[in-house]
């Protein structure tokens, strides 16, 4: 890897064709002998495991926490970002608390009565005649 990072360095600063070039290919060969290399110790690890699942469920978890996670929720509110989780929370929360309020303020202001709804869900008047 260091040589890698030297070359790096070189291709950034240098005008040469040749040693862009070659660098780019070292790149190339790095790259697909890491993956071999990944998929050779994989298989091994796989063949002599006893708990098949387990062992591929390790494997998922080991290459997916390689990027960067951070604890920070990326959500922004008003075009702020929220900068922690106990802010994320309260914003949750005092948004269903008012959609809450106002439901209830909206059933309040309606002054129908059970009987009224009835009649408009159903117009149609049942009578049961007795026998």
């Amino acid at each position: 890897m260091s040589t890698k990072r030297d070359l790096y360095k070189l291709y950034k600063t240098t005008h040469d064709l040749n040693l862009k070039n070659y660098y780019k290919n070292y790149t190339k060969i790095l790259s697909e002998v890491i993956k071999t290399t990944k998929k050779i110790h994989y298989n091994k690890l796989f063949i002599h495991s006893k708990n098949k699942v387990k062992t591929v469920w390790n494997f998922v978890r080991s290459e997916t926490n390689k990027q960067d996670n951070n604890n920070e929720p990326p959500l922004n509110m008003e075009g702020e970002p929220v900068t922690g989780f106990c802010e994320l929370a309260n914003i949750f929360n005092n948004y269903f608390v008012n959609v809450t309020y106002s439901i209830q303020s909206e059933n309040f202001n309606n002054t129908s009565t059970a009987l009224d709804n009835l009649k408009l869900i159903c117009p149609k008047s049942y009578i049961l005649e007795s026998t």
